[in-house]
């Protein structure tokens, strides 16, 4: 260290110590200087900057060509390497070098070296190694580092002639070591595997193989010689005992020669096969391989390139590689495993810990960050954090302040740092430019240069009113590679926002997908004509205008087909849609129906195109409907012998999806899907239906009729409470009607409350069920008290085999040990996915029925290997353990199916995972609660309900420990903990939080 500058350097004579003829040091090709004072005088004695973590090169006197000789020198160790060393080219061995970044000089430990592998000396493998295979990989060798160089350097790859970069700057590929043993257990072992990707397809596969063939077969051999000459490396390096690991690479390279490689000689044939391209610059067959004829790609076939690539790599994710930078300088390319484990652990972390803060949702697996800031001083700690962390693709943002256009311009910064592809982002708390009043005409500026940056694709904006309005003419300009644009908030097209509005399609000509909602809605037709007029390569526009939106298919400017949603059929009008025909309309949305069956018979007539229809309506109009489409239909092809309309879906009003309504009120609920076949006005059709509770046959006058014409179409019914078996009356009336001479019936799931189930209704229920040959589930939710268990006992003895839903409700404390000692064996319900335990009485559940309940709620246990004896398969399928066993009398009846059910586990039946658990009101000792919640197959379970129970915080963070970490995706949607005691604690947010992330 100079005692005046207090700068570290290295003294000439120090360097001439261990290189006699040196003559100058470069690094890289800039030539290191002596370091001179003020007046630029060399310092004596003669020195050099120190210059940590980079190597530098010693060039020797006599040597005609300082690139091929150039030596590598650590800035505390040096070692020689003359031009004789090198005389031959093709004589491999391996030269290992220890690196020291130590002042002191002190020697590192053995795990903490690290190998540099010479270019011109990789691995002397065998003396007798064949003079082609020293060609090949020597070549390989070539090409690969000339690859790297743009890799090091940061480079981008320019119309230079390949062969010209190959050689010069890159010697050695080094092969990083973990620094201490700690370091090295936490890291992701290096295994050589191919990128996760699907690859990109080709329009148009001729011309591409036209223009880039040569350099796609250039690639094949590069993958093809990778392989060989990793199987060369290995092993050496697994014999120096270097890295934990490297055997599983080593098998790992076997694999993919064994697997991989015949499909790249069979992609290599069909390149050489296609004639459109020059193959003379690679015969690798003949032993032959040259690269110097192969040029590299000029400017406009590179922009032709990246432009596809940007078409069909939308994402950006390159491969799946991701670039990095190791803490000692050096740039890699990994897959997203690797970048995440080796390299970004520390920043992610902190990533992940910002957006829990701010109460966010982070998505590692697709990079999406989804989180609401409170304020700027957030707000700059997760741009900080996100720009770190790198390989963030989607952001959802909503700014809970109304921030001004300086607030704006830090978001646009970290944004367009963090290389964000797809920004979704919320306005709705910018309420006035009280605050930013000098710049209320381009306060959106910022957030409008974000579509310009060259880095987004898609931006969404939600709350934003007034946006155009509030832009300038200067932030729009013509790099745009924006490709969606998403408006959620009302445009209101006054002049300027026109104007604006105008520029910004002007500058947006890559623009594929546009989304809109416009007032007022007189200008929909020449603001929809003008978007189509500029935006050439549109392929889908979207535009609302409050009781009707449109979906319009686009090519080439022209519109192809449009997709319609209004409230009500006389709503229906294209006057203010110039741009659209009447033969474009080819879907049909409507929200609300009245009973005006004739106006629907002129929307199916004046339409010819229309071929999907979808009503929402209330049940009682259904069936009118359903035959107004059929009439209509069968008169249109008598008229002109052909019908493009092949679907009519009816559905509840506001077309809420039947399975969310199906379980949240106590309303009859229809949904009816009817298909018709291409010229023929024979159709199938498929209903759901939910019964109102307390629906006696004789109320029910509409769905009776229903029942009587298209009964047949009932895939799924189900209801509540109701008095007398109804739905086995409703049910039994489709065997009598007409159109069951022709139409099985296609019954698939029932479910129903057994309160008012009487004797007759078995031989109903018997009926049906033999009817409906496609059968499979039965739902039953069964009283458990003296009045109805005898019909609970014999319902589930009979139809065990189906159940897929079962609740038991009422006097859990008498009756439900009695169930369990009746269906001891999981397996008595195979197809069980919902388990529902409910009370109203906030009793504790019988220790006696805990280990059913336990077994009911267990995962099914892995399949038997074929050489296992049935005996043994499954050794854990009691549910009661023999202690229990012998206090409770397992002795029943002859009538029930105890025996049955034992001989269907001896066979080793699996049985389904549970999707549902409820367990309402129900109490548990805490030791109970723990084995409980050890149990539950928390791989398979969607929906888990602990309403009014009595589970404590301790036992809510079990349950949150036990669910899965280190899977792709947790299949839980909803946890019901209302009412519970562990709700009430001030600790239980920071527990759904990790909820949340999980």
């Amino acid at each position: 260290m100079d005692s005046k500058t207090g700068k570290c350097i290295i003294l000439w004579s120090d360097i001439q110590s261990g290189f006699k003829d040196v003559s100058s040091i470069r690094k890289g090709e800039t030539l290191v200087p002596f370091m001179k004072d003020e007046e630029f005088k060399q310092i004596l004695p003669l020195r050099i900057p120190y210059h940590p973590e980079v190597v530098l090169d010693v060039i020797v006197e006599g040597d005609d060509q300082p690139d091929s000789t150039r030596q590598d020198i650590d800035t505390t160790r040096v070692t020689p390497m003359n031009k004789e060393s090198r005389a031959n080219k093709d004589d491999f061995n391996i030269h290992q070098t220890t690196e020291s970044n130590n002042p002191t000089g002190i020697a590192e430990t053995p795990t903490e070296a690290e190998i540099k592998v010479n270019r011109r000396s990789v691995v002397r493998y065998s003396d007798g190694m064949p003079e082609e295979a020293q060609s090949a990989l020597h070549s390989f060798d070539q090409l690969y580092h000339s690859y790297f160089q743009a890799v090091v350097t940061g480079q981008e790859i320019h119309a230079t002639n390949i062969i010209q970069s190959m050689g010069q700057h890159f010697d050695q590929l080094q092969i990083e070591m973990a620094k201490n043993k700690a370091l090295q257990e936490q890291m992701t072992p290096p295994a050589i595997h191919l990128a996760k990707h699907g690859g990109y397809d080709l329009d148009k596969p001729t011309e591409f193989f036209e223009r880039y063939g040569s350099y796609i077969l250039t690639l094949m051999y590069m993958v093809k010689l990778g392989i060989t000459a990793a199987g060369m490396v290995v092993p050496p390096l697994a014999s120096l005992k270097i890295l934990d690991g490297l055997d599983n690479a080593q098998d790992h390279v076997k694999y993919l020669r064994r697997n991989i490689a015949p499909l790249v000689d069979d992609t290599i044939k069909a390149l050489q096969d296609f004639k459109s391209f020059d193959r003379t610059s690679i015969e690798l067959a003949t032993g032959n391989t040259e690269f110097a004829d192969l040029e590299g790609l000029e400017g406009a076939d590179l922009r032709q390139l990246e432009f596809y690539l940007k078409i069909k790599d939308q994402g950006r994710v390159l491969g799946n590689l991701y670039r990095v930078v190791t803490p000692k300088g050096h740039v890699k390319w990994v897959c997203l495993d690797h970048y995440r484990a080796n390299y970004r652990e520390p920043v992610i972390q902190q990533l992940r810990d910002v957006v829990e803060v701010n109460h966010g949702r982070f998505l590692e697996e697709t990079g999406r960050i989804e989180i609401k800031i409170a304020s700027n001083i957030l707000a700059k700690q997760f741009y900080d954090s996100m720009v770190q962390a790198r390989g963030i693709q989607e952001l959802d943002i909503i700014l809970e302040w109304d921030a001004t256009m300086d607030d704006l311009r830090a978001l646009a910064k970290a944004v367009t740092k963090a290389s964000i592809i797809r920004l979704t982002m919320d306005g709705t708390s910018f309420k006035s430019p009280a605050l930013d009043v000098i710049n209320r005409s381009r306060r959106f500026d910022p957030i409008l240069q974000l579509a310009f940056n060259t880095r987004v694709q898609s931006l969404q904006l939600k709350g934003f009113e007034d946006f155009f309005s509030r832009i300038s003419k200067s932030s729009l300009v013509s790099a745009s590679q924006l490709r969606e644009f998403l408006m959620e908030s009302r445009v209101h097209m006054d002049d300027k926002a026109l104007m604006s509005f105008n520029s910004f399609l002007g500058h947006s000509a890559t623009l594929s997908k546009l989304e809109l909602k416009l007032h007022p809605q007189y200008l929909v037709s020449k603001t929809a004509t003008d978007i189509l007029s500029k935006l050439q390569k549109l392929e889908s526009l979207t535009i609302d205008c409050g009781k009707r939106s449109i979906t319009a298919s686009v090519s080439q400017s022209k519109v192809l087909e449009v997709d319609m949603t209004i409230e009500r059929l006389q709503d229906l009008s294209l006057d203010d849609f110039d741009f659209i025909k009447k033969d474009h309309l080819t879907r049909l949305t409507v929200k609300y129906t009245t009973p005006y069956e004739n106006r629907l018979a002129t929307v199916l007539s004046h339409y010819p195109r229309l071929h999907h229809l979808r009503i929402g309506c209330k049940s009682v109009h259904i069936l009118a409907i359903i035959n107004r489409a059929i009439s209509t239909r069968e008169k249109i092809l008598q008229s002109i012998g052909s019908s493009c309309l092949r679907t009519v879906e009816l559905m509840e009003e506001e077309l809420i999806p039947f399975d969310l309504l199906a379980d949240c009120d106590d309303k009859t609920h229809v949904h009816s899907i009817l298909s018709f076949a291409e010229d023929s006005n024979s159709f199938d059709m498929r209903t759901w239906i939910r019964l109102l509770n307390f629906t006696n046959v004789t109320h029910a006058d509409s769905l009776k009729d229903f029942v009587q014409h298209y009964g047949w179409s009932i895939v799924f019914f189900s209801e509540g409470y109701t008095s007398n078996n109804t739905f086995a009356a409703i049910l039994d009336e489709i065997p009598f009607s007409m159109t069951m001479m022709t139409r099985p019936s296609q019954l698939q799931s029932l479910r129903f409350d057994a309160e008012k189930f009487t004797s007759s209704g078995f031989d109903r229920l018997d009926g049906i069920i033999k009817r409906s040959k496609n059968f499979q589930e039965l739902g039953l939710h069964l009283p458990l008290n003296e009045e109805h268990f005898e019909m609970a006992e014999r319902l589930l003895s009979r139809y065990r085999t189906m159940v897929n839903v079962l609740r038991l409700y009422d006097d859990h404390e008498r009756w439900l040990p009695l169930i369990a000692s009746l269906f001891p064996i999981r397996t008595s319900f195979p197809k069980l996915i919902s388990f529902d335990l409910w009370t109203w009485r906030h009793s504790f559940l019988p220790s006696s029925a805990f280990p059913w309940v336990v077994t009911m709620v267990s995962a099914p246990p892995p399949p038997p290997s074929s050489s296992s004896s049935s005996s043994s398969s499954l050794p854990q399928i009691l549910a009661l353990p023999l202690s229990l066993s012998q206090d409770l009398s397992l002795s029943v009846d002859d009538n029930n199916n105890n025996t049955d059910t034992q001989n269907e586990s001896e066979t080793g039946e699996l049985w389904a995972a549970l999707k549902k658990i409820s367990l309402h009101e129900i109490r548990l000792e805490p030791e109970e609660w723990s084995t409980l919640i050890e149990a539950i197959d928390f791989l398979e379970l969607e929906h888990l309900n602990l309403e009014s129970s009595n589970i404590s915080q301790e036992e809510f963070k079990l349950l949150i420990d036990r669910i899965p970490n280190n899977i792709p995706k947790v299949s839980l949607k909803t946890l019901n903990i209302r009412s519970t005691g562990c709700v009430e604690k001030t600790d239980s947010y920071s527990l759904l939080v990790e909820l949340r992330r999980k």
